[in-house]
Formats: C-alpha cells, sequence, structure tokens
C-alpha cells in the first residue's frame, strides 16, 4: 500500500502547473526528453536507511549517505578506429571515500566483417548473467550489495560476424576482481561505514570464555591479484526471431576467497586472551560453459539458460581458515510481454527465475564450522522474479519512467523489492527516487546465511536531482 501510494504520488509532485488566477495557458507540446548516447550526467543523491533501528542492521554502519556522482558515457571515432568509454566517478561525503567506478574502456578497429577491440570491454557473454548481475562472467563494482554493476573483461578481443553468425574470442592478460565498498581497520577491527560491508565475527568461543579477535588484511600487491590471464569464447547464431549463444571461459573468478593463517594465533596476556587473524584474498580459477536460447515472436519473448562452472581445486595452505568454493550448475529462463506502445518506451512485463546449484562448499581449517565465516559466493539460489517497466508520457506534465522489480528467493526464505522513477523536466534536469525493501519472509529457509539475511535491515529510500550534459 505505502509503495502504490508513493508510486501514484511522486509524479504528481511536479505536475501542478503555478497559479496564474484566471489566465490559463496553453499547454506546451510533448517532448521526450532522451539522454543522448554521449552525455555526462552530474547527480546529486542522498540515500536513508530506513531499518536502522533494527538489531539487525550492522552496528557502525551509516543510517544516511549522501553523495555527488558523474556519470559518463562517450563514443567517438578517430582515424577509422572506434572509442568508447563508460565510467562514474562517486564521493560519498558520509565514507569520506571516492568510488571510481570504469565499466567500459576500449578501442575498436574494424575492417570488413572482422574486428579487433582493446582494452576493457562489456559484452553479454551470457543472458542469465547480464541480467541477475551474478558475477558469473564479468566482475561487478558492489558499493550498493542489491545494485551491483557489471564491469567489462579487459584484454584483447577478435570479433567476425556475418549475417547470421558472429564469433568472439578473447585474450584477458589481466583480471581485474569484484571490487567491493571501502572499510579500514581500525583498533584492530574491520570497519565500514557502508551497511554493504560484510563484517567478520567479532569473537571466539574457547574454553575459558569468549575472546576477542584482532584483525588485519594482508598487504598483497595489485599485480599478485591482477596479473593473472585468462581467456573466453563465444559463438552465437541468429535467424529470425531466434539467437542462440554458446559461450566458455577459463579465468580467475571475479570474486576473491577469502582465508587466513589459523595456527599459532592465539595470544595470552595476564587480563585477556586475543586472536589474531590477518584476512589473505586468494585467486581462484574457473572453466564455464554457457548455453543461451532467445525466441522473439510478436510481442512476446521467451529465453533459457543453462550453465555449468567447475572451478578449478585450490583448497588453500594447509594451516588455514579458508573459504571453498564448489561446482555449479545454472538453469535460467525468463518470458516478458510488450502491454503497450512499442520501442523503447514501450510497457514491459517480465517473469523470469535463476536456479543455481552448488557453489559453495564447506570452509576448510581450525575455525571451520556449520556455517561459512565468509559471505556466500552468489546473491540468490533459487528466485522468481517479478518485473513491471513504464514510462507515463502523456499523463503527467513531465514524462516519467518507473520500474518495479519483486524477487522471491525460495532457499534464503526472503524476497527484495525495488523501486526507480525518474522524472524529465527538461533534455538537462531530472530528478528520481529509488526504493529498496529487503526482508525474510520465513525463518525455516534452507540457506540461513545467505545475502538476504545478512542485509535483510538494509531497507532504502534515496531522492536525487541529476543535470544532463
Amino acid at each position: 500500500m505505502f509503495l502504490g501510494t508513493l508510486l501514484m504520488c511522486f509524479p504528481c509532485l511536479f505536475a501542478a502547473e503555478p497559479d496564474l488566477g484566471s489566465t490559463i495557458l496553453p499547454m506546451e507540446p510533448f517532448h521526450e526528453y532522451v539522454t543522448p548516447r554521449n552525455s555526462e550526467i552530474l547527480k546529486f543523491q542522498n540515500s536513508q536507511y530506513l531499518s536502522s533501528g533494527k538489531s539487525a542492521y550492522r552496528p557502525g554502519a551509516a543510517t544516511q549517505n549522501t553523495s555527488l556522482r558523474l556519470d559518463v558515457d562517450e563514443s567517438g571515432r578517430y582515424m577509422g578506429a572506434t572509442g568508447h568509454i563508460k565510467a562514474s566517478d562517486e564521493y560519498s561525503a558520509t565514507e569520506r571515500w571516492n568510488y571510481l567506478d570504469v565499466y567500459d574502456v576500449h578501442a575498436s578497429q574494424k575492417v570488413g566483417i572482422h574486428q579487433i577491440s582493446l582494452g576493457r570491454k562489456l559484452d553479454n557473454w551470457s543472458e542469465w548473467d547480464n541480467k541477475w548481475t551474478q558475477g558469473e562472467f564479468q566482475p561487478r563494482y558492489l558499493e550498493n550489495g542489491l545494485r551491483p554493476q557489471a564491469a567489462g573483461l579487459t584484454g584483447a578481443f577478435y570479433n567476425v560476424e556475418t549475417e547470421k553468425v558472429g564469433f568472439t574470442f578473447g585474450l584477458l592478460p589481466i583480471s581485474i576482481p569484484d571490487l567491493s565498498v571501502h572499510f579500514t581497520a581500525q583498533d584492530n577491527k574491520l570497519v565500514s561505514e557502508n551497511p554493504w560491508f560484510h563484517v567478520p565475527p567479532p569473537d571466539f568461543a574457547y574454553s575459558n570464555g569468549i575472546g576477542d579477535i584482532h584483525y588485519a588484511v594482508a598487504n598483497d600487491s595489485v599485480e599478485k591479484i591482477v596479473l593473472n590471464p585468462g581467456l573466453v569464447a563465444k559463438f552465437e547464431y541468429h535467424e529470425d526471431h531466434y539467437l542462440t549463444r554458446l559461450s566458455f571461459a577459463y579465468k580467475p573468478m571475479p570474486t576473491l576467497i577469502l582465508g587466513f593463517p589459523s595456527k599459532n594465533q592465539f595470544v595470552q596476556l595476564p587480563t585477556s586472551d586475543y586472536m589474531r587473524l590477518t584476512i589473505n584474498p586468494r585467486v581462484i580459477y574457473t572453466r564455464v560453459v554457457n548455453w543461451d536460447h532467445v525466441y522473439s515472436v510478436g510481442l512476446w519473448q521467451f529465453t533459457g539458460s543453462v550453465a555449468a562452472d567447475n572451478p578449478v581445486e585450490d583448497t588453500g595452505p594447509a594451516d588455514w581458515t579458508s573459504q571453498q568454493v564448489a561446482p555449479a550448475t545454472i538453469v535460467s529462463g525468463s518470458v516478458s510481454r510488450t502491454l503497450e506502445d512499442v520501442g523503447p518506451h514501450a510497457t514491459r512485463l517480465e517473469l523470469g527465475f535463476l536456479k543455481i546449484n552448488g557453489g559453495d562448499a564447506p570452509d576448510t581449517g581450525r575455525f571451520a564450522g556449520p556455517k561459512t565465516l565468509f559471505a556466500r559466493r552468489f546473491m540468490y539460489y533459487e528466485a522468481y522474479m517479478l518485473a513491471l517497466k513504464k514510462e507515463f508520457r502523456h499523463a503527467f506534465y513531465y514524462p516519467v519512467e518507473s520500474d518495479l522489480r519483486v524477487i522471491y528467493d525460495r532457499d534464503q526464505g526472503g524476497g527484495v523489492l525495488s523501486f526507480n522513477s525518474e522524472v524529465r523536466f527538461n533534455y538537462n534536469w531530472r530528478a528520481n527516487l529509488e526504493m529498496d525493501f529487503l526482508g525474510l519472509l520465513n525463518s525455516n529457509g534452507k540457506i540461513a546465511d545467505g545475502f538476504l539475511s545478512t542485509y535483510r535491515a538494509n531497507d532504502r529510500v534515496g531522492m536525487g536531482v541529476s543535470y544532463v550534459f
């Protein structure tokens, strides 16, 4: 009820005309204010976390965030080559930290049906991974864990495409992993004001009671994380209303796997005992095979995907407590229909599902227990989605674009409701509303330590204004 009221009222805030007494002015013709392909957007936004008073909300996390963000999306040509950059630079006043996210920056040279691209390049390697953003093929930026942003793979890509057949092969000399929220080590604790930071356990149990854990993060070089090569390839066939895609990758998983030395870590003092733990990131290679099908007929579109993920076995050093991963099989599908109008402004309804079997394995080492000490690999495991996108172009004085997305994960026993609405006053000025609500609907889910349980109190409302250059 609350969501429906906001959905209806938010556009109305901007629909009223000024009081002009008895003067009646003709309404201006409607304009479709579309963001141009080459653009920069400066956005000011404030977010409030509505459930920060609940016990499930992480202690030390900020209850609000104010940010200033610049989005850049530019393409151009020079001496026959094309270039593209898509990036954002966001300063969080609450965290006092600047997030620079580069999603795509590459140059391409095309000769006939052949094309070579160099740089970081966003591409569609998997229909289900593009839709659910689980980080199977491409890495993500995770400043907001519920709204991850995919980034491209980095390397050299060769593509050949005929009328019906396409082939792409990529050599990846480096592998940039998922980049998460900013955190620091203070007073032997890992702290962050970002509510999407996953905090490790603060203490441990031993024979005489409870002891503190003093954390540190290993000072690994960037080269150790990034200089891990890989390769990707895909084959596509499309004819009339049907497309099939077969993709393969052998490369590091975008998610870094964590662990810590667990031998001789106890420190005994006359007044207290504590444990000293140094968190170490590990790079794990995996082999992924993905098969997509997309079929369109009239106003309907059907998609189906199946994938197999087989990580290279690497349990870590014998004297460590380490996070583990396991092979996974993924099945996903969707059906969508255009309800009215056509083109980019069409109202669209979509139903989708995602099922992931496997992916996680029990921790190994001295401090391993029935629940993992680390974050699980995937956000969703058996999820069902309902999505609706609609643009109001004539009902209000200004065009309003809204979309609603509801996800229920049966394995976790919880769900997510996300809503966006943007009002476009003219070609330059916009205002937006974002709402996210998370929660557990029952306490007997098969996965009790998943994404939805960890962040179930991160309900958020954000409002902002932006200027398009």
